[in-house]
């Protein structure tokens, strides 16, 4: 593989990221809503998505690294595509059920995509159990902010 295909493996999620944070940042109203019991301090999303992104980009930069399969690679982007969408169709657009069916949807295309790298790649599957378990407590907290709003 060569270096720069590398470097966008593990660092891509973390740009892709930071740009839709760009995007969000002036409709972000998380502070203003009916929050649920157990709802994080807005400082926190900032940190454990910057790192769950980087877990992500550094799971599929191993397993490209060690072989390839294509369903493997569509299921990793779609994934990223719809994590990358959730915040616009939820912050932005202020959609909140359509982004928790979106979220529902994300979390068993993320199910599907640990199941294929449990298969293929058993390191890429630990690296993202963290990523599912942050993502289902986004599913209760977009969830829950629904009912409440």
């Amino acid at each position: 593989m060569n270096k720069i295909k590398n470097i966008w493996y593990i660092f891509g999620p973390l740009a892709l990221g930071l740009i839709v944070s760009l995007i969000i940042k002036d409709h972000i109203d998380y502070e203003y809503l009916v929050q649920p019991k157990f709802a994080p301090p807005a400082y926190l999303f900032g940190i454990a998505w910057s790192i769950l992104y980087l877990l992500m980009g550094i799971s599929f930069y191993l397993y490209k690294k060690n072989g390839e399969d294509n369903s493997v690679d569509k299921t990793y982007n779609t994934q990223l595509i719809l994590n990358l969408i959730w915040p616009i169709i939820f912050f932005n657009f202020k959609f909140r059920f359509i982004g928790t069916v979106e979220i529902i949807i994300l979390d068993l295309v993320v199910i599907y995509m640990l199941y294929l790298f449990f298969k293929k790649y058993r390191t890429s599957f630990y690296l993202n159990i963290p990523y599912l378990l942050w993502l289902l407590f986004a599913t209760y907290l977009s969830y829950s902010i629904y009912l409440l709003n």
